[in-house]
Protein backbone atom coordinates (compact mmCIF):
# COMPACT_ATOMS: atom_id res chain seq x y z
CA UNK A 1 0.00 0.00 0.00
CA UNK A 2 1.64 3.26 -1.16
CA UNK A 3 1.75 6.03 0.76
CA UNK A 4 -1.31 8.24 -1.09
CA UNK A 5 -3.23 4.77 -0.73
CA UNK A 6 -2.89 4.33 2.78
CA UNK A 7 -4.22 7.77 4.00
CA UNK A 8 -6.86 7.48 1.83
CA UNK A 9 -7.81 4.46 3.43
CA UNK A 10 -6.62 5.47 7.32
CA UNK A 11 -8.99 9.24 6.47
CA UNK A 12 -11.98 7.02 5.01
CA UNK A 13 -12.13 4.80 8.21
CA UNK A 14 -11.97 7.72 10.16
CA UNK A 15 -15.15 8.81 8.45
CA UNK A 16 -16.31 5.68 8.79
CA UNK A 17 -16.04 5.25 12.42
CA UNK A 18 -17.38 9.06 12.67
CA UNK A 19 -20.65 7.76 11.24
CA UNK A 20 -20.73 4.99 13.13
CA UNK A 21 -20.20 6.70 16.65
CA UNK A 22 -23.17 9.17 15.12
CA UNK A 23 -25.25 6.14 14.66
CA UNK A 24 -24.39 4.44 18.00
CA UNK A 25 -27.70 6.09 19.79
CA UNK A 26 -30.28 4.66 16.76
CA UNK A 27 -28.37 1.43 16.56
CA UNK A 28 -29.12 1.03 19.98
CA UNK A 29 -32.65 2.18 20.18
CA UNK A 30 -33.10 -0.24 17.18
CA UNK A 31 -32.00 -2.93 19.21
CA UNK A 32 -34.78 -1.76 21.57
CA UNK A 33 -37.49 -1.28 18.76
CA UNK A 34 -36.60 -4.54 16.98
CA UNK A 35 -36.67 -6.15 21.08
CA UNK A 36 -40.75 -5.84 21.32
CA UNK A 37 -40.92 -8.69 18.79
CA UNK A 38 -38.20 -10.51 19.83
CA UNK A 39 -36.80 -10.15 23.14
CA UNK A 40 -33.50 -11.44 22.91
CA UNK A 41 -32.57 -8.13 21.03
CA UNK A 42 -32.15 -6.38 24.30
CA UNK A 43 -30.37 -8.93 26.26
CA UNK A 44 -26.78 -8.51 26.66
CA UNK A 45 -26.82 -5.03 24.84
CA UNK A 46 -23.70 -4.04 26.99
CA UNK A 47 -21.23 -6.63 24.79
CA UNK A 48 -22.37 -4.62 21.66
CA UNK A 49 -20.87 -2.06 23.54
CA UNK A 50 -17.21 -3.86 24.69
CA UNK A 51 -18.57 -4.21 28.38
CA UNK A 52 -18.66 -7.73 29.95
CA UNK A 53 -16.82 -9.59 27.69
CA UNK A 54 -15.72 -13.41 27.92
CA UNK A 55 -12.16 -13.43 29.30
CA UNK A 56 -10.91 -16.01 26.94
CA UNK A 57 -7.39 -15.31 26.86
CA UNK A 58 -5.68 -17.56 23.49
CA UNK A 59 -9.09 -17.86 22.26
CA UNK A 60 -10.26 -18.70 18.59
CA UNK A 61 -12.88 -16.10 17.61
CA UNK A 62 -15.69 -17.18 15.32
CA UNK A 63 -18.07 -14.79 14.15
CA UNK A 64 -21.15 -16.14 12.79
CA UNK A 65 -23.35 -13.58 12.26
CA UNK A 66 -26.90 -15.13 12.57
CA UNK A 67 -29.24 -18.64 12.11
CA UNK A 68 -27.52 -19.54 8.35
CA UNK A 69 -24.09 -19.12 9.22
CA UNK A 70 -24.39 -20.74 12.51
CA UNK A 71 -25.68 -23.94 11.25
CA UNK A 72 -22.96 -23.63 8.21
CA UNK A 73 -20.32 -23.40 10.78
CA UNK A 74 -21.03 -26.08 12.73
CA UNK A 75 -19.32 -28.89 11.59
CA UNK A 76 -16.40 -26.68 11.59
CA UNK A 77 -16.61 -25.54 14.77
CA UNK A 78 -16.51 -29.32 15.78
CA UNK A 79 -13.59 -29.54 14.64
CA UNK A 80 -12.03 -26.90 15.73
CA UNK A 81 -12.87 -28.33 19.03
CA UNK A 82 -11.37 -32.10 18.03
CA UNK A 83 -8.58 -30.32 16.88
CA UNK A 84 -7.55 -27.78 19.31
CA UNK A 85 -8.75 -29.19 23.10
CA UNK A 86 -6.33 -26.26 24.64
CA UNK A 87 -8.12 -23.49 23.16
CA UNK A 88 -11.29 -21.74 24.31
CA UNK A 89 -13.38 -21.33 21.57
CA UNK A 90 -15.45 -17.80 21.32
CA UNK A 91 -18.48 -17.60 18.78
CA UNK A 92 -19.69 -14.05 18.26
CA UNK A 93 -23.05 -13.39 16.70
CA UNK A 94 -25.04 -10.12 15.82
CA UNK A 95 -28.67 -12.03 15.72
CA UNK A 96 -30.03 -13.66 19.13
CA UNK A 97 -31.78 -16.20 16.73
CA UNK A 98 -27.76 -16.54 15.99
CA UNK A 99 -26.88 -16.69 19.26
CA UNK A 100 -29.64 -19.21 20.49
CA UNK A 101 -28.30 -21.41 18.27
CA UNK A 102 -24.81 -21.66 19.10
CA UNK A 103 -26.43 -22.65 22.40
CA UNK A 104 -28.29 -25.06 21.64
CA UNK A 105 -26.03 -26.75 19.08
CA UNK A 106 -23.00 -26.84 21.66
CA UNK A 107 -24.40 -26.95 25.22
CA UNK A 108 -21.52 -24.57 26.82
CA UNK A 109 -18.64 -26.16 25.16
CA UNK A 110 -17.81 -23.11 23.64
CA UNK A 111 -17.80 -19.35 24.80
CA UNK A 112 -20.20 -16.56 22.97
CA UNK A 113 -20.37 -12.81 23.05
CA UNK A 114 -22.30 -10.67 20.97
CA UNK A 115 -19.85 -9.11 18.71
CA UNK A 116 -19.77 -5.32 19.41
CA UNK A 117 -20.40 -2.77 16.92
CA UNK A 118 -17.55 -2.06 14.61
CA UNK A 119 -15.80 0.87 16.17
CA UNK A 120 -12.03 0.59 16.61
CA UNK A 121 -12.31 1.47 20.54
CA UNK A 122 -14.70 -1.79 20.67
CA UNK A 123 -12.87 -3.96 18.64
CA UNK A 124 -9.62 -3.04 20.17
CA UNK A 125 -11.41 -3.86 23.57
CA UNK A 126 -12.61 -6.75 22.46
CA UNK A 127 -9.13 -8.25 21.21
CA UNK A 128 -7.15 -7.14 24.09
CA UNK A 129 -10.30 -8.98 26.59
CA UNK A 130 -9.79 -12.12 23.82
CA UNK A 131 -6.43 -12.08 22.71
CA UNK A 132 -7.65 -14.18 19.43
CA UNK A 133 -4.33 -16.40 18.11
CA UNK A 134 -6.96 -16.13 14.97
CA UNK A 135 -10.12 -14.38 13.90
CA UNK A 136 -12.45 -16.65 11.49
CA UNK A 137 -15.49 -14.58 9.60
CA UNK A 138 -18.25 -16.83 8.31
CA UNK A 139 -19.21 -16.62 4.84
CA UNK A 140 -19.21 -12.40 4.15
CA UNK A 141 -18.99 -9.76 6.78
CA UNK A 142 -16.33 -6.99 5.96
CA UNK A 143 -15.97 -5.51 9.52
CA UNK A 144 -13.19 -2.65 8.83
CA UNK A 145 -12.72 -1.42 11.86
CA UNK A 146 -12.25 -5.43 13.33
CA UNK A 147 -9.83 -6.22 10.63
CA UNK A 148 -7.84 -3.17 10.93
CA UNK A 149 -7.07 -3.90 14.60
CA UNK A 150 -6.59 -7.82 13.71
CA UNK A 151 -3.83 -6.64 11.40
CA UNK A 152 -2.65 -4.12 14.02
CA UNK A 153 -1.87 -6.50 16.20
CA UNK A 154 -0.55 -9.49 13.43
CA UNK A 155 -3.71 -11.06 14.20
CA UNK A 156 -4.80 -13.46 11.46
CA UNK A 157 -8.01 -13.30 9.96
CA UNK A 158 -9.66 -16.25 7.93
CA UNK A 159 -12.31 -15.56 5.67
CA UNK A 160 -14.31 -18.91 5.88
CA UNK A 161 -17.22 -20.62 3.49
CA UNK A 162 -16.83 -17.15 2.06
CA UNK A 163 -19.04 -16.28 -1.08
CA UNK A 164 -19.95 -12.81 -2.53
CA UNK A 165 -23.06 -12.29 -5.17
CA UNK A 166 -23.06 -10.17 -8.20
CA UNK A 167 -25.04 -8.20 -6.18
CA UNK A 168 -23.06 -7.64 -2.98
CA UNK A 169 -19.85 -7.51 -5.35
CA UNK A 170 -21.11 -4.32 -7.04
CA UNK A 171 -22.45 -3.19 -3.45
CA UNK A 172 -18.84 -2.93 -1.96
CA UNK A 173 -17.38 -1.60 -4.97
CA UNK A 174 -19.36 1.62 -4.85
CA UNK A 175 -17.53 1.96 -1.35
CA UNK A 176 -13.84 0.97 -2.67
CA UNK A 177 -12.08 3.60 -1.16
CA UNK A 178 -12.98 1.43 2.36
CA UNK A 179 -13.65 -2.03 1.29
CA UNK A 180 -10.13 -2.58 -0.97
CA UNK A 181 -7.83 -1.65 1.25
CA UNK A 182 -9.98 -3.80 4.22
CA UNK A 183 -10.28 -7.27 1.88
CA UNK A 184 -6.36 -6.75 1.37
CA UNK A 185 -5.81 -6.82 4.99
CA UNK A 186 -7.39 -10.41 5.49
CA UNK A 187 -4.82 -12.94 5.86
CA UNK A 188 -6.68 -15.84 3.75
CA UNK A 189 -9.90 -16.05 1.90
CA UNK A 190 -11.64 -19.70 1.27
CA UNK A 191 -14.21 -19.28 -1.44
CA UNK A 192 -16.85 -20.95 -1.90
CA UNK A 193 -16.03 -21.30 -5.61
CA UNK A 194 -14.15 -19.55 -8.81
CA UNK A 195 -16.81 -16.81 -9.72
CA UNK A 196 -16.40 -15.93 -5.66
CA UNK A 197 -12.69 -15.76 -5.59
CA UNK A 198 -12.42 -13.76 -8.79
CA UNK A 199 -14.94 -11.14 -7.28
CA UNK A 200 -12.56 -10.87 -4.18
CA UNK A 201 -9.53 -10.30 -6.43
CA UNK A 202 -11.32 -7.59 -7.95
CA UNK A 203 -12.16 -6.05 -4.60
CA UNK A 204 -8.25 -6.02 -3.98
CA UNK A 205 -7.59 -9.61 -1.84
CA UNK A 206 -4.44 -10.71 -2.04
CA UNK A 207 -3.73 -13.48 -4.92
CA UNK A 208 -1.53 -15.24 -2.71
CA UNK A 209 -4.38 -15.76 0.02
CA UNK A 210 -7.23 -16.12 -1.94
CA UNK A 211 -8.28 -19.82 -2.87
CA UNK A 212 -11.50 -21.66 -3.89
CA UNK A 213 -11.66 -24.66 -1.89
CA UNK A 214 -16.02 -25.38 -2.33
CA UNK A 215 -18.61 -24.75 0.60
CA UNK A 216 -18.42 -26.07 4.08
CA UNK A 217 -22.56 -26.63 3.57
CA UNK A 218 -21.87 -29.83 1.08
CA UNK A 219 -20.32 -31.64 4.73
CA UNK A 220 -23.54 -31.10 6.56
CA UNK A 221 -23.72 -34.22 8.85
CA UNK A 222 -27.12 -34.94 10.13
CA UNK A 223 -28.21 -35.32 13.94
CA UNK A 224 -27.57 -39.54 14.41
CA UNK A 225 -31.18 -39.14 16.46
CA UNK A 226 -33.38 -37.20 13.27
CA UNK A 227 -34.24 -40.18 11.52
CA UNK A 228 -36.03 -41.74 14.94
CA UNK A 229 -37.25 -38.09 16.18
CA UNK A 230 -38.86 -37.80 11.99
CA UNK A 231 -40.64 -41.35 12.38
CA UNK A 232 -41.81 -40.36 15.83
CA UNK A 233 -43.72 -37.22 14.62
CA UNK A 234 -44.98 -39.07 11.95
CA UNK A 235 -46.69 -42.26 13.92
CA UNK A 236 -48.49 -39.38 15.37
CA UNK A 237 -50.77 -38.95 12.50
CA UNK A 238 -53.72 -41.55 12.49
CA UNK A 239 -53.64 -41.31 8.74
CA UNK A 240 -51.15 -40.95 6.24
CA UNK A 241 -50.84 -37.22 4.56
CA UNK A 242 -48.53 -35.80 1.93
CA UNK A 243 -46.54 -33.17 3.69
CA UNK A 244 -44.65 -30.04 2.23
CA UNK A 245 -42.14 -27.74 3.36
CA UNK A 246 -42.51 -23.67 2.47
CA UNK A 247 -38.82 -23.25 4.14
CA UNK A 248 -37.19 -19.60 5.64
CA UNK A 249 -39.86 -17.65 4.07
CA UNK A 250 -40.00 -13.86 4.23
CA UNK A 251 -42.86 -11.05 3.94
CA UNK A 252 -44.43 -10.90 0.59
CA UNK A 253 -43.73 -14.90 0.15
CA UNK A 254 -46.64 -16.81 2.65
CA UNK A 255 -49.17 -15.01 0.50
CA UNK A 256 -48.02 -17.04 -2.83
CA UNK A 257 -48.00 -20.17 -0.23
CA UNK A 258 -51.08 -20.01 0.78
CA UNK A 259 -52.41 -19.48 -2.87
CA UNK A 260 -50.32 -22.48 -4.14
CA UNK A 261 -51.48 -24.63 -0.79
CA UNK A 262 -55.33 -23.72 -1.19
CA UNK A 263 -54.91 -24.87 -5.29
CA UNK A 264 -53.41 -28.56 -3.86
CA UNK A 265 -55.43 -29.00 -1.67
CA UNK A 266 -58.43 -28.79 -3.89
CA UNK A 267 -56.61 -31.78 -5.73
CA UNK A 268 -55.15 -33.45 -2.63
CA UNK A 269 -57.29 -32.61 0.15
CA UNK A 270 -54.68 -34.58 2.76
CA UNK A 271 -51.95 -32.60 1.79
CA UNK A 272 -50.38 -30.52 4.58
CA UNK A 273 -47.79 -27.44 4.68
CA UNK A 274 -45.81 -26.31 6.93
CA UNK A 275 -45.14 -23.12 6.44
CA UNK A 276 -41.45 -21.83 8.50
CA UNK A 277 -41.33 -17.95 8.49
CA UNK A 278 -37.53 -17.30 8.70
CA UNK A 279 -36.92 -15.17 11.46
CA UNK A 280 -39.20 -15.72 14.68
CA UNK A 281 -40.21 -12.48 14.87
CA UNK A 282 -42.75 -12.74 11.83
CA UNK A 283 -44.06 -16.02 13.64
CA UNK A 284 -47.15 -13.42 14.93
CA UNK A 285 -47.26 -12.13 11.94
CA UNK A 286 -47.86 -15.21 9.95
CA UNK A 287 -50.38 -16.45 12.35
CA UNK A 288 -52.50 -13.33 11.83
CA UNK A 289 -52.44 -13.77 8.00
CA UNK A 290 -53.79 -17.17 8.58
CA UNK A 291 -56.32 -16.05 10.90
CA UNK A 292 -57.38 -12.95 8.43
CA UNK A 293 -57.90 -15.73 5.96
CA UNK A 294 -60.16 -18.03 8.10
CA UNK A 295 -56.99 -20.73 6.90
CA UNK A 296 -57.26 -23.97 9.80
CA UNK A 297 -53.66 -23.60 10.97
CA UNK A 298 -52.22 -25.46 13.65
CA UNK A 299 -48.96 -23.73 15.97
CA UNK A 300 -45.81 -26.61 16.02
CA UNK A 301 -44.53 -24.50 19.38
CA UNK A 302 -48.14 -25.62 20.89
CA UNK A 303 -48.32 -29.48 20.42
CA UNK A 304 -45.23 -30.22 19.08
CA UNK A 305 -47.50 -32.94 17.15
CA UNK A 306 -48.76 -32.41 13.04
CA UNK A 307 -52.77 -31.78 12.48
CA UNK A 308 -54.88 -34.37 11.58
CA UNK A 309 -56.99 -32.11 9.33
CA UNK A 310 -55.69 -28.73 9.54
CA UNK A 311 -53.71 -27.70 5.88
CA UNK A 312 -51.42 -25.44 7.52
CA UNK A 313 -48.93 -26.31 10.30
CA UNK A 314 -46.95 -22.58 11.08
CA UNK A 315 -43.70 -24.18 12.03
CA UNK A 316 -43.02 -21.39 14.60
CA UNK A 317 -40.07 -22.70 16.87
CA UNK A 318 -36.41 -22.76 16.32
CA UNK A 319 -34.02 -25.68 15.10
CA UNK A 320 -36.68 -27.77 13.86
CA UNK A 321 -36.14 -27.26 10.10
CA UNK A 322 -33.93 -30.33 9.95
CA UNK A 323 -36.78 -32.36 11.34
CA UNK A 324 -39.55 -30.67 9.12
CA UNK A 325 -37.43 -31.52 6.36
CA UNK A 326 -36.73 -35.01 7.14
CA UNK A 327 -40.60 -35.56 7.41
CA UNK A 328 -41.84 -33.58 4.10
CA UNK A 329 -41.76 -34.84 0.78
CA UNK A 330 -41.21 -31.57 -1.18
CA UNK A 331 -39.67 -28.65 0.18
CA UNK A 332 -39.48 -25.17 -1.11
CA UNK A 333 -36.74 -22.66 0.02
CA UNK A 334 -37.85 -19.40 0.89
CA UNK A 335 -36.46 -15.98 -0.28
CA UNK A 336 -36.33 -16.90 -3.50
CA UNK A 337 -39.94 -16.07 -4.57
CA UNK A 338 -38.50 -12.50 -3.76
CA UNK A 339 -35.32 -11.05 -4.24
CA UNK A 340 -33.53 -12.09 -1.09
CA UNK A 341 -30.98 -14.17 -2.53
CA UNK A 342 -32.80 -17.62 -1.41
CA UNK A 343 -31.18 -19.75 1.61
CA UNK A 344 -29.50 -23.06 2.10
CA UNK A 345 -30.79 -25.22 -0.22
CA UNK A 346 -28.59 -28.16 1.05
CA UNK A 347 -30.26 -28.94 4.10
CA UNK A 348 -33.09 -30.22 2.44
CA UNK A 349 -30.73 -32.45 -0.21
CA UNK A 350 -29.16 -33.77 3.13
CA UNK A 351 -32.78 -34.86 3.92
CA UNK A 352 -33.44 -36.27 0.66
CA UNK A 353 -36.52 -34.14 0.17
CA UNK A 354 -37.47 -33.36 -3.32
CA UNK A 355 -36.13 -29.55 -3.40
CA UNK A 356 -37.89 -26.20 -5.68
CA UNK A 357 -36.81 -22.73 -5.55
CA UNK A 358 -37.78 -19.34 -6.80
CA UNK A 359 -35.79 -17.67 -9.40
CA UNK A 360 -34.09 -15.43 -6.92
CA UNK A 361 -31.13 -17.33 -5.99
CA UNK A 362 -28.09 -14.96 -6.45
CA UNK A 363 -26.62 -15.59 -2.80
CA UNK A 364 -26.31 -18.68 -3.49
CA UNK A 365 -25.54 -18.72 -7.68
CA UNK A 366 -22.35 -21.32 -7.54
CA UNK A 367 -24.01 -23.88 -5.71
CA UNK A 368 -27.94 -23.28 -7.32
CA UNK A 369 -25.89 -23.78 -10.62
CA UNK A 370 -24.25 -26.86 -10.20
CA UNK A 371 -27.83 -28.62 -8.81
CA UNK A 372 -29.85 -27.17 -11.59
CA UNK A 373 -26.69 -28.80 -13.88
CA UNK A 374 -27.31 -32.17 -12.65
CA UNK A 375 -30.95 -31.88 -13.05
CA UNK A 376 -31.23 -31.82 -9.01
CA UNK A 377 -33.78 -29.41 -8.20
CA UNK A 378 -36.81 -27.14 -9.93
CA UNK A 379 -36.94 -23.73 -10.19
CA UNK A 380 -40.49 -21.79 -10.60
CA UNK A 381 -41.46 -18.39 -10.93
CA UNK A 382 -44.74 -17.67 -9.33
CA UNK A 383 -47.43 -19.22 -7.03
CA UNK A 384 -49.26 -21.29 -10.22
CA UNK A 385 -46.16 -22.89 -10.72
CA UNK A 386 -45.18 -23.98 -7.33
CA UNK A 387 -48.82 -25.30 -6.66
CA UNK A 388 -48.30 -27.67 -9.90
CA UNK A 389 -45.05 -29.01 -9.41
CA UNK A 390 -45.34 -29.85 -6.06
CA UNK A 391 -48.58 -31.93 -7.15
CA UNK A 392 -46.44 -33.35 -9.63
CA UNK A 393 -43.79 -34.31 -7.39
CA UNK A 394 -46.78 -35.31 -4.90
CA UNK A 395 -48.51 -37.70 -7.61
CA UNK A 396 -45.67 -38.97 -9.32
CA UNK A 397 -42.82 -41.24 -6.99
CA UNK A 398 -40.54 -42.13 -9.92
CA UNK A 399 -39.65 -38.62 -10.59
CA UNK A 400 -39.54 -37.50 -6.90
CA UNK A 401 -37.03 -40.36 -5.77
CA UNK A 402 -35.12 -39.50 -8.83
CA UNK A 403 -34.84 -35.67 -7.81
CA UNK A 404 -33.80 -36.74 -4.40
CA UNK A 405 -30.98 -38.93 -5.33
CA UNK A 406 -29.58 -36.80 -7.62
CA UNK A 407 -29.42 -34.04 -4.97
CA UNK A 408 -28.16 -36.65 -2.54
CA UNK A 409 -25.06 -37.51 -5.12
CA UNK A 410 -24.03 -33.79 -5.39
CA UNK A 411 -23.69 -33.57 -2.22
CA UNK A 412 -21.70 -36.94 -2.10
CA UNK A 413 -19.44 -35.30 -5.15
CA UNK A 414 -18.46 -32.39 -3.37
CA UNK A 415 -17.60 -32.92 0.40
CA UNK A 416 -14.17 -32.01 1.29
CA UNK A 417 -13.88 -28.50 1.98
CA UNK A 418 -14.48 -29.14 5.20
CA UNK A 419 -11.29 -30.61 5.60
CA UNK A 420 -9.34 -27.98 3.41
CA UNK A 421 -10.82 -25.50 5.25
CA UNK A 422 -8.99 -27.06 8.85
CA UNK A 423 -5.83 -27.58 7.07
CA UNK A 424 -5.80 -23.55 6.30
CA UNK A 425 -6.67 -23.13 9.71
CA UNK A 426 -3.96 -25.36 11.33
CA UNK A 427 -1.29 -23.23 8.63
CA UNK A 428 -2.32 -20.13 10.23
CA UNK A 429 -2.10 -20.91 13.93
CA UNK A 430 0.91 -22.56 13.50
CA UNK A 431 3.65 -21.70 16.06
CA UNK A 432 0.90 -19.49 17.80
Amino acid sequence: MNKTTAFTYTLSRYCYSLVLWLLLPFAIFRLYWKSRQNPGYRSRVSQRLALNLPKVKGCILVHAVSVGETVAAVPFIEKLLENYPSREILITSTTPTGSDRVTQFFNGRVEQSFLPFDIGLFMSKLLKQTQPVLVIVIETEIWPNLINQCAKRKIPVLLANARLSERSFHGYQRFGWLAKPTIAQITRIAAHATPDKDRFLALGAQLSATKAIGSIKFDLHLPQNLHEQAQLLLRSLAAKRFIWVAASTHDGEEVEILKAAKKINTRLPNALCIIVPRHPERFETVARLLEDQKISYQRFSLTRGLPEIAPILLGDTMGDMLLFYSIAEVAFIGGSLTPIGGHNILESMACKTATIVGPHMFNFKSIYELLKDHKAIIEIQNADQLAEHVYRLATNDILRHKLSERGEAVMRSNRGSLDRLVSITQQLTRDR
